[in-house]
């Protein structure tokens, strides 16, 4: 019978007893490695920062590198009212009229006269903003051949433009009547025609849309004299 027998007992594994120093070493461990965590996200912050700022550095340089004008054209009536806005950029085409006046601006300035000689250089600096280097070997030949700034304080010239008519998809014929003075009276007048041959490229920068805000250059140009024979070469009289 196992009434008399001792009963046995059992005692669970209790584990290491933790001391003192080792609950603080744990706890300096846990501190530490949290701080050391901190400082590495931190640094990966930074560096992510540095990587932005560096991007954007090298975005803003080169946009501003690389930026542009956008010109505008603005069509204007004979009334000065406004009939058209659109972007040179947009293959802007100006109608015949727009182009008959600008070419008859060309014109005037380069074929007149004026007595003042601020004057004729404005004009013939604003004649060469219209230009193609073409044109403008054409336009430095004929000043060689007819420096107007010799005939300054003896002649005047003015100019009547009177006809301009488009002769082909890119060029113009133009007319005009040339009155010449001499210490104010009329001592000849001269008709002339011109076929101007136009090309068309968009202002890039502050100077070309200054000066030619429409991008029309002239590329060709060839002008001569209109001889009548029925006409006498009086003085005063049309040639």
């Amino acid at each position: 019978m196992k009434i008399f027998k001792r009963q046995r007992q059992s005692y669970g594994d209790a584990g290491t007893v933790e001391t003192p120093f080792q609950k603080a070493s744990k706890l300096w461990d846990r501190r530490m490695g949290s701080a050391l965590m901190q400082a590495r996200n931190w640094r990966l912050m930074a560096f992510l920062c540095l990587g932005l700022t560096t991007a954007l550095v090298f975005a803003l340089i080169t946009l501003s590198s690389s930026s542009r004008i956008t010109p505008y054209v603005v069509e204007i009536g004979s009334k000065g009212e406004v009939r058209a806005i659109g972007s040179a950029l947009e293959k802007y085409s100006p109608s015949d009229a727009v182009i008959s006046y600008h070419l008859s601006d060309f014109i005037s300035k380069v074929r007149s006269l004026p007595s003042d000689p601020v004057i004729l250089r404005e004009n013939w600096l604003k004649s060469y903003a219209m230009v193609t280097d073409q044109g403008a070997n054409i336009l430095n030949q004929y000043a060689r051949e007819n420096d107007p700034f010799k005939l300054l304080g003896r002649q005047t010239i003015t100019v009547d433009v009177t006809s301009i008519v488009r002769a082909s998809k890119d060029s113009f014929q133009i007319k005009w009547q040339e009155a010449h003075y001499q210490k104010g009276s009329l001592t000849e007048k001269q008709n002339h025609t011109a076929i101007l041959s136009l090309m068309f490229e968009p202002p890039r920068d502050v100077a070309s849309l200054r000066n030619n805000p429409l991008g029309l250059y002239i590329h060709d140009l060839n002008w001569s004299r209109d001889f009548n024979p029925n006409t006498s070469n009086t003085k005063g009289t049309l040639k």
